[in-house]
């Protein structure tokens, strides 16, 4: 599964503070897959957000607002 960069990157910090047991973390499913030793548990239901956005037509679209557009 691909992974996002903006968002693997994120985790990248986080996972190995999670490894050595100073922390706990949430997780998307994508980017969980990818934690190293560290325990992953499921959480007992699934949960579902609905994200959107407004944009100007005229405005340009800046590197974030296209990666996030292209993640829907």
């Amino acid at each position: 599964m691909h992974v996002p960069k903006a968002i693997g990157c994120a985790f990248s910090s986080i996972f190995p503070i999670v490894a050595s047991e100073l922390g706990i973390t949430l997780a998307p499913h994508m980017v969980a897959q990818t934690a190293e030793d560290c325990r992953l548990l499921p959480l007992e239901r699934e949960i579902i957000r609905r994200v959107g956005y407004i944009r100007v037509r005229q405005h340009l679209a800046g590197t974030a607002q296209r990666a996030f557009v292209l993640l829907g």
